[in-house]
């Protein structure tokens, strides 16, 4: 298997200053470039947001079980999650 690379970002704010999330693009050695799904997760507490992030990469990891260079970037579906509690 390909070694493989996980992009990500995190932020925290206050949820009520946020208005909009928007995509990230990701530039590829070969020249192309490919977006990233933003994600916003709120929660009361530390506790409740990890939580959430816990089970959010869970089924990131569970939608993706291997790559095998079936899904080149940018070829996989985008998915995108609002999780308000």
């Amino acid at each position: 298997m390909a070694k493989l690379a996980l992009v990500y970002g995190m932020r925290l704010l206050p949820a009520d200053e946020l208005e909009s999330v928007g995509s990230a693009e990701v530039k590829l050695r070969s020249g192309s470039s490919t977006g990233v799904t933003m994600h916003l997760i709120e929660g009361s507490n530390e506790e409740d947001i990890r939580r959430q992030l816990l089970q959010s990469l869970d089924a990131f990891f569970d939608f993706y079980p291997e790559y095998d260079g079936a899904d080149a970037p940018g070829s996989g579906p985008a998915v995108a999650a609002r999780v308000d509690r």
